[in-house]
């Protein structure tokens, strides 16, 4: 997977050929959602620009839309070419998902991980061998450190390693596990391997800056 950087943002190449996705760099606060998409959008000269971003509540819920507007959720997905769909993160991860007639982005932290917005994708199980997924900037293991009753919880408790009386939980290597589970393709499963509290420098990160600014994941098809 490799990053193609422009004035506003960071594009990344995948198999799925015909989609402009990546997210949004530090230039842009991702507050005024519209304004900061129409400033990534600017330089590829699209005459028109149509947007769908969430109101996200940290929940399992999924959407599929097929016009603008701001919707509740943690999960957008859509058919519609020329529809742009964003979310913010600043340590959560986003989660790109590339299908032939289906599209969209998650908004994965742990707690739509442990609430299962993993069971609620809008993909048919027959249909998911042949999707890509890219998991986005966020924390990882290095960096998302967790309390000790999180070893409590049986979905969680493989993936969490402990360092000096520490324990790190391992949210991107749940998602790529889970997505097995569900039908996904290892090799079709795709990581960018981005920490946001270590790379703060390129996007951000809550727990290391406090900031009230947000990444902005971005994923339309032209």
């Amino acid at each position: 997977m490799r990053l193609e950087e422009t004035e506003y943002a960071y594009f990344f190449k995948s198999k799925a050929n015909g989609f402009y996705s990546g997210f949004s760099k530090k230039n842009i606060s991702g507050i005024k959602i519209e304004k900061d998409i129409r400033l990534i959008f600017s330089l590829n000269k699209f005459s028109r620009l149509s947007l769908a971003y969430l109101r996200q509540t940290h929940s399992s819920q999924t959407i599929v839309v097929k016009k603008p507007g701001v919707y509740p959720g943690d999960g957008i997905f859509t058919s519609q070419r020329d529809l742009i769909l964003a979310i913010r993160t600043a340590d959560c991860l986003p989660v790109f998902f590339f299908g032939k007639n289906l599209w969209g982005l998650v908004h994965l932290g742990w707690k739509p991980a442990y609430y299962g917005i993993l069971d609620n994708l809008p993909i048919s199980f027959s249909r998911r061998r042949d999707f890509i997924a890219v998991c986005g900037p966020g924390l990882r293991q290095c960096c998302f450190e967790v309390k000790r009753d999180f070893l409590g919880w049986d979905k969680f408790s493989p993936f969490i390693s402990s360092r000096k009386n520490k324990f790190f939980f391992d949210l991107a290597l749940f998602l790529k596990e889970k997505l097995y589970e569900k039908g996904f393709r290892r090799e079709n499963i795709f990581d960018l391997g981005l920490c946001s509290f270590c790379q703060s420098d390129k996007v951000y990160s809550f727990r290391r800056q406090k900031c009230s600014e947000r990444t902005l994941s971005f994923l339309a098809r032209f």
